[in-house]
């Protein structure tokens, strides 16, 4: 049995010390994974809300010129080109 070890342990491509590194590599390849992916969302959210606010920006300026012309704007409109 201790010469299976043996064998064993030749046809191994990795050591022990070397599948260690490798899980604490794979452990922060999964913390970063986790860090894009809560970014990603957090840039989602942030461009959501700047969309909602030049949205809301654009509705305030226009109710003012909408408002002023269904109640009778005192300035005359141009006249239209053909």
């Amino acid at each position: 049995m201790a010469q299976d070890d043996g064998e064993h342990q030749r046809h191994d491509p990795l050591t022990r010390t070397e599948r260690r590194r490798l899980g604490q590599i794979l452990g922060v390849a999964e913390v970063m994974t986790a860090l894009m992916v809560f970014a990603t969302i957090l840039s989602a959210i942030a461009t959501w809300r700047t969309a909602n606010i030049a949205e809301w920006i654009y509705l305030a300026s226009e109710r003012r010129t909408s408002a002023s012309n269904r109640y009778g704007s005192t300035t005359p409109r141009p006249a239209r080109r053909a």
